[in-house]
């Protein structure tokens, strides 16, 4: 072989190991950065304006076979971070009875998406974090308000930021809603104790015990500190699901809203 042909023959060895390492191995993602204020809002996403005192824009999905006008439950399922309303709508997708889903936006956009709270669990800053969870929590108590109609209240549900949301709003609002169905969130420990004189909502809430984002043991801190005064949580355990929302976690949740919304 010549020097030029062995030169040659090694410069495509080199070049052949840059492009082809071998099949891909599980990367995983870099921390997303805190939502902030100043994060420009994305577009294309459908949230029309809805004028109210809750000041949040909301989509609508009729599910079950029901249609606009319709006499039917109504449901309010509030998105985690980053995620949007027209993405969040999968969880009601075969959704066993007639509905009419609400899916409100966060306030704050982050990323592709929106956030309710800009601090998060992992960030170690607890007063902070419970106050926006606490006006969060405000915000879509007063859509629920909103949605009730003739004694008839929302059940309320929600993944991680907007399960921490629901947890929230069964204890501070529990007047707003028939009840609340937590995926993957839980119960601030500086809000756990229900204003004097209420008595929180029905909680039914779902979480996998392989979750690293929002751990179990969050969950059962805030259902320990409800049972101690004799209130209503009760919370179902996913073995091995860790912070997402497997076809099983779904068909469960799709089976404690239509319980807690009744016929």
């Amino acid at each position: 072989m010549s020097r030029r042909t062995w030169t040659a023959s090694w410069a495509l060895l080199l070049l052949s190991a840059c492009v082809w390492s071998g099949p891909a191995q599980p990367v995983a993602a870099p921390e997303d950065p805190a939502p902030t204020e100043q994060i420009a809002e994305p577009t294309g996403i459908p949230v029309p304006e809805l004028p109210a005192e809750h000041g949040l824009r909301t989509l609508e999905r009729w599910v079950g076979g029901a249609s606009p006008g319709d006499d039917v439950p109504v449901i309010v399922a509030v998105h985690g971070l980053g995620d949007n309303p027209d993405h969040f709508a999968w969880l009601v997708e075969g959704y066993p009875q007639p509905a009419r889903v609400v899916l409100p936006a966060g306030p704050t956009p982050f990323g592709d998406g929106f956030a309710w709270m800009t601090i998060r669990t992992r960030d170690g800053r607890p007063d902070e974090l419970a106050a926006q969870v606490d006006a969060a929590a405000a915000r879509v108590a007063a859509l629920c308000r909103d949605l009730g109609r003739d004694g008839k209240k929302p059940v309320l549900m929600g993944f991680s930021q907007g399960g921490i949301v629901s947890w929230t709003v069964a204890v501070r609002h529990p007047d707003t809603i028939a009840a609340a169905v937590p995926i993957s969130g839980y119960l601030p420990e500086l809000l756990a104790k229900p204003p004097e004189g209420r008595t929180p909502a029905p909680i039914h809430a779902v979480h996998g015990d392989a979750d690293q984002v929002v751990p179990l043991d969050l969950a059962r801190q805030g259902q320990a500190a409800l049972a101690s005064g004799g209130f209503e949580a009760d919370l179902q355990v996913f073995p091995g699901v860790a912070h997402v929302i497997p076809p099983a976690v779904q068909r469960t949740v799709h089976a404690r809203v239509s319980a807690a919304a009744g016929p």
